[in-house]
């Protein structure tokens, strides 16, 4: 409620408002001593609640509808697209615009709602995983689908982080797609494991081989849009997939968790505790559904989040995926995964051949300098390179001279900035192995201090070098802190309960490298490793690979798979839909999804000013499918559309050239 308050009462724009509106009613009051007795209004009440409602209504439509803005590479494929792609104006709900109220009030009001409507019931069934577990499958039931063709579309979905199919959003989206005869399915996802892609492969080869006819689109939200593109990414172009659309994505679940628990505003706070309650979720609807986990094990690490007030998102996930038995990058079975992906391609590409659907010569793919591909922390790794929009732009154009300077202008448009060269696991002193170092700083700074240009000069030309990216940023922590005594206890990831009297000590929460008994976060290697993360998440370039698993746990192959270091392999069209206002997500996401969408012509980035985190809502009352549903499924309507155009001319020009030909007899 705090934070809810602070949302409302410090809105700039309802504060502009009401000042505006008040100065006008105390001088209309005054105005109004010229009019009859009867004509006067009488007090300053509703004259004052009719110019706020006057200049709402005014800004409102001026400055807080707005249509989507697409960054895209101009192909034959995106404009055939887009020209199908029907775009109306987003009018956020009028008393909440803000990111807060669309993210939380909004999401709530509309969830309530879609629990008191009546709507078609799942069927599950389920597949068996690559491993040996199940993967559930929701098909929705109505009477409209059970007359519906064999080549009908089929529209896969992957809910957010502890979502489920009865989520507002998933109801929404499948409602639409009823509507139009689609046959909607969701993955009830269990796994925690974000980067593993095997359990898309097999839902969406399960369900090719039961409709073989039929076209299947795909759409994500939230860190199912995570697993959805990590999908795309090792796929590449060989996917039975037509397009995919991702909502509100997690492209760095490490970024996008060390921003919420950094205190940058005064409502992250709420968020990174609903992130935890989440994270807690998770772990636990994945130990009632993997049978492969170690009993043991679990029990020691569930009894330790048992006794623990806080926990560290990253931690957690980072601290879990050590116990399982095998998931997405694991060191030991890195050979056998490379076989399954393998094996699903050829499944792929066989399935493609059957289907009459495919085949159509409108599928961008990345060429020449589109892309340049360096080897980064985690091996291939995709960066907008310089020529990407120069190679674009076609042949040079000449030059003309300066009307003031007299010089000769360059012709090409701006180039890209290069990214920013982060630090390496050398250059940050938190990244150090588990047993180490905790941030006091050296009695001898101010001395050092004196040595180095400190004049204004100096400092100016440091702060301008970090805002071009020549410099990191100064350190959160301070200087190179001393490291601790063989006797001092290791630093605890998590922040012990206190003692509540019945014998249980604070220090039963310790992590592997030893004792707990920390000083919460100053002395915690978790709390640290977030307050550096939370800097480097500004940086639209990826981590150094020591940021993304710091704690020890062997995990570091997990993270190769991070959707926004790959989106340059996505090879089927995609949209990316994302609000600016975001609480959720860093800053730094926009710029990695403008650079992907100019460097992969498959990309398509649209995003607008407000909406919030899977929000989007819409009318007075938020109910029924949001702006967002309404756009995904006229993105997927739009590439169903192109495809089905393109697949029906190459069929024509096919059936042409099997025809015999005849031999004029006219000389």
């Amino acid at each position: 409620m705090r934070s809810l308050a602070i949302a409302l009462l410090g809105s700039r724009h309802l504060r502009n408002v009401a000042i505006i509106a008040a100065a006008l009613t105390f001088g209309a009051h005054r105005a109004s001593a010229a009019l009859p007795s009867a004509l006067r209004p009488k007090g300053y009440l509703a004259p004052f609640l009719g110019f706020v409602v006057l200049f709402w209504a005014i800004f409102y439509e001026m400055n807080l509808t707005e249509r989507p803005r697409l960054v895209f590479a101009r192909t034959p494929w995106a404009q055939s697209v887009l020209e199908r792609l029907h775009i109306s104006r987003f009018r956020p709900t009028i008393w909440g615009t803000s990111t807060h109220v669309q993210t939380v009030v909004c999401n709530l009001i509309n969830r309530m709602n879609e629990a008191m409507t009546p709507f078609p019931q799942y069927i599950r069934k389920t597949i068996p995983a690559f491993d040996g577990n199940q993967v559930c499958l929701d098909w929705a039931s109505d009477e409209a689908l059970r007359h519906a063709p064999p080549d009908a579309p089929i529209i896969y979905i992957e809910h957010g982080l502890a979502g489920s199919p009865e989520d507002n959003y998933c109801r929404n989206l499948v409602a639409r797609c009823v509507e139009r005869g689609w046959r909607p399915v969701v993955n009830f996802r269990w796994r925690l494991d974000y980067g593993e892609w095997r359990d898309v492969d097999a839902a969406v080869t399960h369900i090719t081989k039961l409709y073989p006819e039929a076209p299947i689109v795909a759409t994500a939200f939230s860190a199912g849009a995570h697993v959805l593109l990590a999908y795309l990414e090792a796929m590449g172009s060989d996917t039975p997939l037509l397009g995919a659309c991702v909502v509100s994505p997690a492209l760095d679940l490490v970024k996008m968790i060390s921003w919420m628990e950094t205190p940058h505003s005064a409502t992250n706070p709420a968020y990174a505790n609903a992130m935890e309650s989440m994270m807690r979720e998770c772990v636990r609807r994945h130990s009632q559904h993997d049978s492969l986990i170690d009993s043991t094990e679990l029990r020691a690490f569930e009894d330790e989040l048992a006794h623990t007030r806080r926990v560290r998102c990253h931690w957690l996930y980072d601290k879990f995926l050590s116990l399982l038995r095998t998931y997405a990058g694991h060191p030991a079975a890195a050979a056998e995964e490379e076989e399954q992906l393998a094996d699903a391609r050829r499944r792929a590409k066989a399935a493609r051949r059957r289907c009459r659907h495919r085949g159509t010569p409108l599928f961008a793919s990345v060429r020449g300098t589109a892309t340049s591909w360096e080897t980064g922390p985690f091996g291939a790794t995709p960066t907008v390179a310089a020529a990407a929009v120069t190679a674009a732009a076609g042949p040079p154009k000449q030059s003309r001279p300066d009307p003031r300077t007299g010089r000769a202008l360059d012709p090409r448009p701006p180039q890209l900035a290069p990214p920013v060269a982060l630090p390496t696991s050398e250059d940050v002193d938190v990244m150090t192995p588990v047993a180490s170092v905790v941030p006091s700083p050296s009695p001898d700074d101010d001395d050092d201090d004196d040595d180095d240009d400190d004049t204004g000069l100096g400092r100016a030309r440091r702060s301008s070098a970090r805002r071009r990216g020549q410099l990191p940023g100064p350190s959160l922590l301070g200087r190179a802190p001393a490291a601790l005594p063989s006797s001092a206890p290791a630093p605890s990831a998590l922040r012990p309960r206190p003692s509540d009297g019945g014998g249980r000590a604070s220090g039963r929460a310790s992590t592997e490298g030893g004792g707990g008994g920390g000083d919460g976060d100053a002395r915690s290697l978790a709390g640290r490793v977030s307050a550096v993360l939370g800097k480097y998440a500004m940086s639209p370039g990826p981590l150094p690979s020591a940021m993304y698993s710091p704690f020890g746990h062997g995990t570091a192959g997990n993270y190769e798979r991070t959707a926004g270091n790959n989106l340059g392999r996505v090879g089927i069209p995609c949209l990316v839909f994302l609000a600016d206002d975001d609480q959720l997500m860093p800053p730094s996401f926009g710029e990695t999804l403008r650079r992907a969408a100019l460097a992969n012509p498959n990309i398509i980035y649209a995003h607008t000013h407000r909406g919030g985190h899977c929000g989007w809502h819409e009318g007075f009352v938020p109910t029924g499918a949001s702006y967002a549903e309404r756009f995904v499924v006229s993105f997927l309507a739009a590439v169903l559309s192109a495809e089905s155009h393109t697949a029906l001319i190459v069929d024509v020009i096919q059936r042409a050239n099997t025809l015999p030909r005849v031999r004029s007899s006219v000389m």
